[in-house]
């Protein structure tokens, strides 16, 4: 992510997911989130945001 509106966009997506606790480090590229939710749904959320997205642990 280069700008602040892909920030926005893969926090509105994870948003309507009821995914609200996340920190995005645009610096390095990384989005991290906290949640109780399958993590599954927090990549396929993000990856259908267009975003260049990589699985961690």
């Amino acid at each position: 992510m280069t700008c602040q509106g892909c920030s926005n966009a893969v926090k509105r997506a994870l948003s309507r997911e009821n995914i609200t606790e996340v920190d995005i480090d645009m610096d390095n590229q990384i989005v991290t989130v906290k949640t109780d939710r399958d993590g599954e749904l927090v990549y396929s959320t993000i990856v259908k945001t267009g975003k260049k997205t990589e699985k961690m642990n």
